[in-house]
């Protein structure tokens, strides 16, 4: 029998991102569902996981597994600098900071700045322009999929939209002259 609800958990796992993530959206309204009765735990039905995926374009084989998505591109460690803005309607930057790593789907940025980003509280694109390192001169457009904030650190994992065909060539070209090293 499929199941029918998830937890916030179970969709984190399903999709690959961050508990934290998904109660956010789950709280800005971008995916529905119902809090438990007198607790703080929220459910998601089938429907509304089913819904949430089509809308973002998200595998929907992802739903047939018994496992956590698994990332099938494999990703470097770079430490190229980069300046990057978010995206919403409005611009937001740039900021500065540094690749952490890069694969074939997407990038983590490490925040240059101290402080905290402090950015809208719903779904905006970031627009990376890669300016020192091994791939300088790179631009890559994305979503922004998690902050994840360490003790003093900032970091911003980014999923790759529609790369130009330049670029997936030439990140490609890096990706493949790197893995292959001994």
């Amino acid at each position: 029998m499929a199941k029918k609800v998830y937890t916030t958990g179970e969709v984190a796992r399903l999709i690959g991102v961050n508990i934290n993530t998904v109660i956010k959206w789950f709280d800005d309204g971008k995916i529905g569902g119902f809090k438990l009765p007198f607790s703080n735990e929220r459910r998601i039905s089938a429907g509304q996981l089913h819904s949430f995926m089509v809308r973002h374009k998200i595998p929907m084989d992802l739903l047939n597994e018994d496992t956590p998505m698994r990332r099938t591109d494999e990703r470097v460690s770079v430490k190229d600098e980069v300046s990057f803005k978010f995206i919403n309607g409005k611009t937001f930057g740039p900021y500065q900071g540094h690749l952490s790593n890069v694969s074939r789907g997407g990038a983590k940025i490490r925040v240059a700045d101290d402080k905290p980003l402090s950015i809208p509280s719903h779904d905006f694109d970031v627009d990376l322009q890669v300016s020192h390192g091994k791939l300088a001169g790179a631009a890559w457009t994305g979503k922004v999929m998690h902050f994840q904030p360490e003790t003093t650190n900032q970091f911003i994992g980014m999923q790759f939209l529609d790369l130009e065909v330049n670029e997936a060539k030439r990140l490609d070209r890096f990706l493949n002259a790197v893995v292959e090293k001994p």
